[in-house]
């Protein structure tokens, strides 16, 4: 069994590339059954996921918030998380499907 790197690519339906550490990703439980390798996944083995429905702008929010999920994650003082109002909708989509419960919490 080889070693998982430690980031992986995601790439927004416009073709931006956006690296993430492993452990940010797998906060979604989407990514995470993905990245399992006993699903065998296409991208399991290319480290590297596709999203054919979401945008660089939206992406590039959800690969902050899961920086931000993991730097804040033992903290007993959090600060919020900004979401500008044109994109909240789009965002709760996103995080259904990507079963993204904790950011789901952050947009009520």
């Amino acid at each position: 069994m080889s070693s998982k790197p430690e980031f992986l690519k995601l790439i927004s339906s416009d073709g931006f590339i956006f690296l993430i550490k492993r452990s940010q990703a797998c906060i979604s439980g989407t990514i995470r059954e993905m990245l399992n390798e006993s699903n065998n996944f296409l991208e399991s083995k290319n480290n590297e996921i596709n999203f054919k429905t979401i945008n660089a702008k939206l992406l590039d929010i959800v690969c902050q918030y899961l920086y931000f999920h993991e730097k804040y994650k033992n903290a007993e003082c959090v600060p919020e998380f900004p979401i500008e109002p044109d994109t909240a909708i789009e965002l709760l989509m996103i995080s259904d499907f990507l079963d993204g419960k904790k950011l789901k919490y952050v947009l009520k």
